[in-house]
């Protein structure tokens, strides 16, 4: 009997940096790229962030097997500033 891996999730960063300081009212936008090194597909669904002013490209996605898919990930400070944001928190269901 053939057993396929489960989905398994690889972030092409660790954390993502804005920069310290982005004026009041503009934005900053990076990518993270999600790879699903496992054997079946990975579903992602309610991607969402405590910090406010962070917004997702997208929120709900599936990764096949083997493959990778891009998120836009966008910061807009109310007052201006900065800062970093990720998490590594990992749910599947099976």
């Amino acid at each position: 009997m053939l057993t396929v891996p489960p989905p398994a999730i690889s972030l092409g960063k660790t954390s993502l940096n804005f920069g310290s300081s982005i004026p009041a009212g503009e934005s900053r936008t990076l990518t993270l790229v999600v790879q699903n090194t496992g054997g079946k597909d990975l579903s992602i669904t309610d991607i969402q962030s405590d910090l406010a002013g962070v917004t997702f490209s997208r929120t709900n996605l599936t990764v096949a097997a083997g493959g990778s898919a891009s998120i836009e990930i966008t910061f807009t400070p109310a007052g201006g500033g900065g800062g970093s944001v990720l998490r590594n928190h990992h749910h599947f269901k099976q």
